[in-house]
């Protein structure tokens, strides 16, 4: 029986921030980190169409709130509107633990 996938934000919020710990060493040394953290973000934002209705429809809002910019080729319509909100979604996260983080890592070192 193979087991069925679920197309929730919570989920892939999750394994984002699993990854960007995962890969913490890497991301915080490097020259440019939020270079890596904007590729590691983009790297989430699902390509097909069908998977990007799925969250949709796990969050709503990611289909009638319209990013800062819409995503793939810019043009205004609904696929790319939930593709930009994921992004933003995701980046928000993705940068709220790296800054988190990197406070530690500063407290720690005093």
């Amino acid at each position: 029986m193979t087991k069925e996938k679920h197309y929730v934000m919570s989920e892939l919020k999750s394994q984002l921030i699993d990854e960007l710990v995962e890969r913490w060493g890497e991301i915080s040394e490097h020259k440019y980190p939020e270079d890596l953290i904007d590729e590691l973000v983009d790297s989430y934002v699902p390509i097909y169409n069908w998977e990007l209705l799925e969250y949709a429809q796990d969050d709503i809002d990611l289909a009638i709130c319209v990013p800062e910019a819409l995503a793939f080729d810019g043009s205004n319509n609904a696929i790319n509107i939930i593709a930009g909100n994921i992004y933003e979604c995701l980046r928000g996260i993705a940068f709220n633990e790296f800054y988190v983080r990197r406070e530690e890592e500063k407290k720690e070192k005093k």
